[in-house]
């Protein structure tokens, strides 16, 4: 069983050599659910397919997780071909970030 928490996912380099900045102002960004492991890796593997080994762009890198209410939808895309598979999970906190795909991928096998 994996429990995820972003609460401030901020990006290490800048995406499409542009600056993110996030007003001090704005709401944390949020997102929290629980997920079994299987279930997971199952719905991983079904999307990174899609994900290009080399990209001219750093976002077609990652794998977008859209929470909403219980479903987790999961989306790649090269530009040419998009894959998306929605999982259901016990959403806590609704949200959407971007993780880098490779990255994800290798933590979870080592788990």
């Amino acid at each position: 069983m994996y429990i995820f928490s972003v609460t401030e996912f901020l990006f290490s380099e800048p995406i499409a050599s542009q600056s993110l900045t996030r007003n001090a102002s704005e709401p944390p960004i949020r997102m929290k659910f629980t997920v079994n492991s299987s279930q997971l890796n199952s719905g991983l593997s079904a999307v990174v397919g899609a994900v290009p080994g080399k990209a001219t762009l750093p976002i077609l890198e990652t794998i977008l997780f859209t929470l909403d209410g219980n479903t987790l939808k999961l989306t790649a895309t090269d530009l040419e071909i998009a894959m998306i598979q929605t999982l259901d999970v016990d959403g806590q906190e609704p949200g959407s970030v971007s993780v880098p795909a490779k990255r994800l991928l290798e933590t979870l096998r080592q788990l």
